[in-house]
């Protein structure tokens, strides 16, 4: 992730070849594998939050555990989880 002109972008890159600008600063996921977890994590920081609860919320059996960080746009962030992974997580 890089600063760019006061505001953050990370270093994916969306279909439009610019940079994923989407408020989401991390995203943490447990999975059956590694690479899928990988994979998820990925396209996650590509949708961005909102989407990414949105997904989480038509996909439910895929049982994946999910910890999701944003910028609150304060210069602090937020943080959203699935029950599954604050069942596994130490409290944050």
């Amino acid at each position: 992730m890089s600063r760019e002109a006061g505001g953050t972008a990370t270093r994916l890159i969306q279909r439009t070849g610019y940079p994923a600008e989407n408020g989401l600063l991390s995203a943490t996921v447990l999975a059956p594998s590694a690479a899928y977890a990988d994979a998820l994590a990925t396209a996650f920081m590509v949708l961005g939050a909102e989407q990414t609860r949105g997904f989480l919320a038509t996909y439910p059996g895929l049982g994946l555990d999910v910890l999701l960080m944003s910028d609150d746009g304060e210069g602090g962030y937020t943080l959203w989880e699935t029950p599954g992974f604050k069942a596994v997580s130490a409290p944050l």
